[in-house]
């Protein structure tokens, strides 16, 4: 016996396909707004690098030895998509030699957060803005559902010096740490060349960004 299809059956069958609809969207809605795990959205400026030369004057080094501290300062915006609470752990940048053998590299992670007003005024006089511009030392940020924070970050390594000029050319990885992944995610990455000149004087220089020149160039 066959079954016969009208358009009275398929109506029928309407309400209850609504229905089902109507629940799997709310099931939807309802994981979205209160289940869905921790995610971070994070937006970021281009990263600039500055070179501070510390004399013996400024150290008091007795031995008369200069070396330079290598800095970049970066502004983030961090979003929380889930409504699950969670941490950014860590914030570095990885700065890798180019051309060279064997591997190298530097690794700047986040120092201090500072107020980003206060530190431009000042930015190539290493002395003032840690005396005027620092909030507060880098923790791990926590944040809760739905949320935002900004920050300008300081990233520095670890051991904070160079005792002698380097001249190179880096690729360099931004990269985040969170306890939504126990690995480094890769954010961005960049192109940028130290050259002599900038160990002759207070400098500061913001980093090729191909994917934002890109874009400019495509609209």
């Amino acid at each position: 016996m066959t079954a016969t299809v009208t358009p009275q059956s398929i109506l029928d069958w309407v309400p209850i396909l609504l229905s089902v609809a109507a629940f799997l969207i709310s099931i939807a809605s309802f994981w979205k707004s209160y289940l869905s795990p921790f995610h971070v959205e994070i937006s970021n400026s281009t990263p600039t690098f500055s070179l501070y030369k510390i004399t013996p004057k400024i150290s008091g080094n007795k031995e008369g030895r200069t070396w330079w501290i290598p800095s970049f300062d970066i502004g983030f915006s961090f979003h929380n998509a889930g409504q699950k609470p969670g941490t950014v752990r860590d914030i570095r940048l990885k700065c890798e030699f180019k051309s060279e053998s064997p591997h190298r590299e530097f690794l700047f992670y986040g120092d201090r957060v500072v107020d980003y007003s206060e530190f431009e005024k000042v930015r190539t006089q290493r002395m003032e803005w840690t005396s005027t511009a620092v909030l507060r030392e880098w923790y791990p940020l926590i944040l809760g559902p739905k949320e935002t924070q900004h920050l300008h970050l300081i990233l520095e390594m670890p051991y904070r010096r160079w005792d002698k000029k380097i001249v190179a050319r880096f690729a360099i990885s931004l990269e985040v740490l969170t306890s939504a992944n126990d690995k480094w995610l890769k954010l961005h990455t960049y192109d940028f060349s130290i050259e002599d000149s900038y160990y002759q004087k207070e400098s500061s220089c913001t980093l090729w960004d191909p994917e934002f020149e890109a874009s400019r160039k495509e609209s």
